[in-house]
């Protein structure tokens, strides 16, 4: 296995977290335009937003939803209703909008959060049973953060839980227990509001990072990755800004990517090559190419489910690279869409690959 931080030294940096100032928050908001100018601009390179993901660039964004964007609904980058707050379709937000759980649903998402926990306990048990102390702090959300958070009656976990954090606290200490070697640098595609990154930059003391998704998903992990680690984020999004390698953590825009000039041995991705098409595949698969990626660490639908996308073993660089070990991560049912009627089945695949040497 490789070389991980301790339950006690991850516990530790929870206590030197503290709130973003409001400047802080404002210089985030105030480069929202300027960013999707540049996004518009850069589109045709191949990596734009598809489907539903286009929505975002409509939200006008205001410094309340990024210091509270746990208690916002903007989808794929926080809370996700149907798992965390127990709600059915017809009861989501419009995006963009604040949510304020009924108090009536206080006992069903506590339930919800125990038996989450038992299940990605025995989860870890099977995949990264010798990270479990690990895990089990990373599951701690700093109270600074915000959303539907809770203290259960259990001595093991005496800080705040959410439905969230627990379903994908798994993702770190299972990179670490199934990969071969520290990464030196490691890309999360699709990088969402940070939590990723977060428990890695916690877990991996040797290795740097580099996040990039969508210009507003991007401003959020700025927000939230900065909150955690301070200077040690640096933003390479507009013109003027520059990638440091020096730099701990880099949030990257995607059309600024082929600027990397720094080998990046490990790329990660999760629930977002599978809302893709082939064009945004083919992009980040050449930008893997170009990077010298050669170990890949995935979890994505093993089926399309929309008219654009591709199954996991269907993406436009899937032969270059092979499988050191591969799981079933869970199942779900394929709707059609804005209808109920069910068309299949789909396996989230969670994959560890390394690159072909013939590749």
């Amino acid at each position: 296995m490789i070389e991980t931080s301790s339950r006690n030294d991850i516990l530790a940096h929870f206590s030197t977290v503290r709130p973003l100032t409001d400047s802080v928050v404002r210089d985030l908001v105030s480069i929202r335009a300027d960013l999707f100018d540049e996004a518009e601009r850069n589109a045709h390179l191949g990596w734009r937003a598809v489907g539903g993901e286009t929505v975002k660039s409509r939200i006008e964004l205001t410094p309340v939803q990024l210091r509270s964007f746990a208690g916002h609904c903007f989808g794929g980058i926080g809370l996700e209703f149907g798992f965390d707050l127990q709600m059915h379709a017809d009861e989501v937000l419009p995006m963009g909008a604040p949510f304020t759980p009924p108090r009536d649903r206080d006992p069903a998402y506590r339930e919800a959060v125990k038996s989450r926990l038992i299940y990605e306990t025995e989860r870890l048990r099977r995949w990264a049973p010798e990270l479990e102390p690990q895990w089990s702090a990373l599951l701690q959300e700093a109270a600074a953060i915000g959303g539907l958070g809770l203290k259960l009656d259990n001595p093991s976990f005496p800080f705040q839980l959410t439905h969230h954090g627990i379903r994908v606290a798994f993702r770190a200490p299972t990179l670490a227990a199934w990969i071969d070697k520290t990464p030196g640098r490691l890309l999360e595609i699709g990088g969402g509001h940070g939590r990723f990154i977060r428990d890695c930059a916690l877990l991996l003391p040797k290795t740097k990072f580099v996040l990039t998704d969508l210009p507003l998903n991007m401003l959020f992990s700025a927000r939230y990755l900065t909150e955690y680690f301070g200077d040690a984020v640096n933003l390479c999004l507009l013109p003027g800004h520059s990638f440091a390698p020096d730099a701990r953590i880099n949030i990257v825009a995607p059309w600024r990517l082929g600027e990397i000039d720094v080998p990046v041995d490990t790329a990660c991705n999760f629930l977002s090559f599978q809302h893709m098409d082939a064009e945004n595949l083919t992009y980040y698969g050449d930008i893997m190419n170009a990077l010298g990626v050669d170990r890949l660490f995935q979890m994505n639908r093993d089926t399309p489910r929309e008219d654009h996308d591709l199954g996991l073993d269907g993406y436009p660089f899937a032969s270059a690279f092979e499988a050191l070990r591969r799981e079933i991560a869970g199942t779900s049912t394929i709707k059609t869409i804005g209808r109920d009627e069910v068309v299949g089945e789909a396996k989230q695949i969670i994959q560890l690959s390394k690159r072909r040497l013939d590749a």
